[in-house]
């Protein structure tokens, strides 16, 4: 999964979950916060984790550099 930021900075939640039934209100499905402050730092945060698999690898590109954010895919 990539995300790009086009600007200074900016946050985004992300949900993942499987898209086919309504396990999702049980809890079984992925947020992912990501943010980028204005001084350039920035996080990928697995806020809930209830659905297998993670993303493996999250790509978070912004103006001058690409940062990699690895997940284990272990619940």
């Amino acid at each position: 999964m990539t995300f790009r930021l086009f600007g200074n900075s900016g946050s985004y939640k992300h949900y993942q979950d499987d898209g086919v039934d309504f396990e999702y209100e049980n809890g079984q499905y992925n947020l992912y916060q990501v943010t980028v402050t204005t001084d350039g730092e920035a996080s990928v945060t697995l806020t809930n984790n209830g659905f297998a698999p993670v993303y493996k690898y999250i790509y978070l590109e912004l103006p001058n550099k690409k940062l990699t954010f690895e997940y284990d895919e272990k619940k």
